[in-house]
């Protein structure tokens, strides 16, 4: 039971009443918040990637509906030009020019394959028929222009809905973030805070806790950037600790409220929000570009946020080192994917942390010198100071890799494979795109054909790949 100066307490200061509870086992602590740190970022990745593969499929189809679009256009232009022009002949050439022009090529076919045009005399009228499937509208550029028009506004409705939704995939999880934080700790995010008494009879304890709960929740995410300050001011989470990124969020959360409220016409809080090195040459009035190529970038930065969060998460929780390993396959996911961007933010975090034993960080090394080379960056430094004098066959094949030694590389796994790498490491991680490019690896194939035949299913684990 609580006393009488638990309540008096409750109206003074409702954080120092949850840490009391805390500290009788009634709120779980650090640890046991783990599985739910992990099972939060999951769901959030794989809402990210239902979100990328809809935009990436849409826009795709998209693209070939514009362009098939464009095509019958410009055919019907063309043909009413050319039915236009038989008006400008004198009428006695008329008959011969039709015949000149049905053996005009049109793109790939002949003018007759589309239309049969005759000419009628008598009345003077042309006359035509579509042939082939060609239909009657193929020759009205108006018809095509409207579609088009349309189209363009359906493309700029659609990206505009991506946008809002993986900033509010990302709210969500942000959501969920905070309520760990504040369950943990409290005393730190209640200080200060009362409830009236009545409410202290009119509901059970618990039900006071979960509402104060769910209260400082809704409160404090109608403004994730606030948010994001109160968490760093609160639990010391800073998402901007070892690689810039909040600014590049703040970019994203702008264009998106100008997107869902001004139908992106840029406004002066945009510009005042928004750092410079993102403003320049824009102007208040302006409707900003928020094409398919900023929007992929803004799918990125959304999911390099959500990886800084989970990474400060574990940190804050005490996380084991294989607790990681949500984030270090996330990285190797998208390097395979030819994300190099993202996967250089995953492994330029990971390869920060200081606890964890060599063999994980070599392999986060690795990685991030990977991404930042497939990016056409400078890493000659990177890969001279990795040291791999007592490492195993695995990492000094990786540098050799890193170095396009290919002939190196050859030989090396010649000696040491499969213990080393095996067919399928070797013909799909990313750690060999370059070496796949070279003729030693067409080479080596063909004196392993009967493994490289092979296709084979497991959980990419072993080395670079981040797991044991």
């Amino acid at each position: 039971m609580f006393t009488r100066s638990d309540i008096c307490r409750i109206l003074l200061n409702f954080g120092a009443v949850c840490d009391k509870m805390k500290k009788r086992g009634r709120i779980c602590v650090n640890k046991k918040f783990i599985d739910r740190v992990l099972q939060d970022f999951e769901a959030t990745l794989t809402n990210m990637e239902a979100l990328n593969s809809y935009f990436v499929e849409t826009s795709k189809w998209i693209k070939s509906k514009k362009l098939k679009t464009e095509e019958k256009y410009k055919l019907a232009v063309v043909l009413k030009e050319k039915l236009d022009s038989i008006y400008d002949q004198p009428a006695e050439s008329r008959i011969d020019f039709i015949r000149e022009l049905n053996e005009q090529q049109i793109g790939d076919v002949k003018f007759s394959d589309i239309l049969d045009v005759s000419f009628d005399e008598k009345e003077e009228v042309v006359q035509y028929v579509f042939r082939n499937g060609y239909k009657k509208d193929e020759n009205d550029p108006v018809i095509y222009r409207k579609i088009l028009f349309s189209i363009n506004n359906q493309e700029k409705i659609f990206i505009r809905s991506i946008l809002s939704n993986v900033v509010i995939i990302f709210e969500q999880y942000f959501s969920k973030v905070y309520h760990t934080l504040v369950l943990n700790e409290p005393q730190k995010y209640f200080e200060n805070k009362t409830i009236r008494l009545a409410d202290i009879f009119d509901q059970k304890f618990s039900e006071i806790i979960n509402n104060q709960l769910q209260k400082e929740i809704e409160d404090n995410m109608y403004d994730s950037l606030k948010t994001l300050s109160r968490i760093k001011e609160k639990s010391q989470i800073d998402v901007d600790r070892y690689i810039p990124i909040r600014k590049e969020f703040e970019e994203v959360y702008y264009r998106r409220n100008l997107c869902v409220h001004a139908e992106g016409i840029v406004n002066a809080v945009y510009l005042e929000k928004v750092d410079s090195k993102y403003t320049k040459n824009i102007k208040e009035g302006q409707e900003l570009l928020c094409d398919e190529i900023y929007l992929s970038n803004a799918i990125i930065t959304l999911n390099k946020i959500v990886a800084s969060l989970h990474f400060e998460m574990l940190k804050y929780f005490e996380a084991d080192q294989n607790q990681y390993d949500y984030l270090a396959n996330m990285g190797f996911d998208v390097l395979k994917e030819k994300n190099y961007v993202l996967a250089e933010y995953i492994y330029g975090i990971l390869r920060r942390e200081k606890t964890f034993e060599f063999k994980t960080k070599a392999i986060y090394e690795v990685n991030f010198i990977n991404a930042l080379k497939l990016q056409g960056k400078n890493v000659e430094k990177l890969i001279k100071e990795f040291d791999v004098s007592i490492a195993t066959d695995e990492f000094k094949i990786a540098k050799e890799c890193l170095l396009d030694n290919h002939g190196v590389v050859y030989d090396m796994l010649t000696k040491t494979y499969p213990d080393s790498f095996n067919a399928n490491h070797i013909r799909e991680w990313p750690i060999f795109i370059r070496f796949r490019e070279s003729e030693y690896y067409q080479k080596f194939i063909d004196e392993h054909k009967t493994d490289f035949d092979k296709v084979v299913f497991e959980n990419e684990t072993m080395a670079l790949s981040g797991d044991e």
